[in-house]
């Protein structure tokens, strides 16, 4: 993976640029999130072992740029998501490259897009309440796995008898249910507060559920900020942003920690493209 490392961060900065130059064609927020923003405030770019990038939207915009993205993408990018690709097992959307490939153990053999990619979270409304919210969270979290196992996506965790046992339970479970009707729950559950203004968003395919749930006026603050010599849309007040993340985010992590965000891969090819 070290090998590709430089060249796979060029692909994906290109992947980045062509989605910022949709989004301001069309005046769409986004925010760079997660590892990508820290990279952003301490590196002024990919943070130097990371390899991937990921982007937030507020759920409004992120539906107008999935629509205007099916038309305007560079001929060798792709959006894929629930609707342009329903094997895809995500709640979120993807770019991915044509004619690379960077599959993962659990679901490479999925008929789906297997390129390099660049993730964009869409962010909902989340009810104020907290036993409210958990509720939800916990709702679509059911219906997301259902979702993911019925596309046919492996057990990510196979020396586990809890998730052996909740596998085979689940798999039993899709067999009636079509994946457009999960198609449609997931996408009625993580919107119904959308019409409700509330302090919190949150987006519900993310990696860090403890985490990722900010305020509202967090990110409807945005400016631009350096990321490897562009310029990109993000949270004006990073430090709350990346506080909240990360604790101490300028203090570099010991050596034995400094790891790629990409887990799991099962194949990369990025030479042929």
């Amino acid at each position: 993976m070290n090998q590709n490392l430089k060249r796979l961060k060029e692909i994906e900065l290109n992947m980045l640029i062509s989605f910022d130059e949709i989004c301001q064609k069309h005046n769409l927020n986004y925010f760079l999130a997660g590892g990508t923003f820290l990279g952003a405030i301490r590196h002024k770019g990919f943070i130097p072992w990371d390899d991937d990038i990921d982007i937030g939207m507020p759920r409004k915009d992120y539906e107008k740029f999935c629509e205007y993205a099916k038309k305007e993408l560079p001929n060798n990018l792709v959006l894929q998501n629930f609707e342009t690709e329903p094997n895809c097992g995500l709640v979120f959307a993807k770019i991915r490259k044509k004619g690379t490939t960077l599959s993962e153990v659990y679901s490479h053999h999925i008929d789906m897009s297997q390129g390099v990619w660049i993730d964009i979270f869409p962010f909902d409304n989340v009810p104020d309440d907290e036993q409210e919210r958990n509720k939800m969270k916990n709702k679509v979290l059911f219906y997301k796995n259902l979702y993911i196992i019925k596309c046919g996506y492996k057990n990510p965790k196979p020396d586990s008898t809890l998730y052996k046992i909740m596998y085979f339970i689940c798999k039993i479970i899709v067999k009636f249910i079509s994946k457009d009707w999960l198609i449609c729950k997931l996408k009625s559950l993580m919107t119904k507060y959308n019409d409700t203004q509330t302090k919190y968003v949150y987006p519900y395919g993310g990696a860090y559920p403890k985490k990722d749930m900010l305020e509202y006026d967090l990110v409807s603050h945005l400016e631009k900020r350096e990321f490897e010599h562009h310029e990109f849309l993000t949270c004006s007040d990073y430090d709350k942003y990346l506080k909240q993340l990360y604790g101490d985010y300028m203090q570099l992590p010991p050596e034995d920690k400094r790891t790629s965000g990409m887990h799991n891969i099962y194949e990369i090819n990025i030479e042929g493209e």
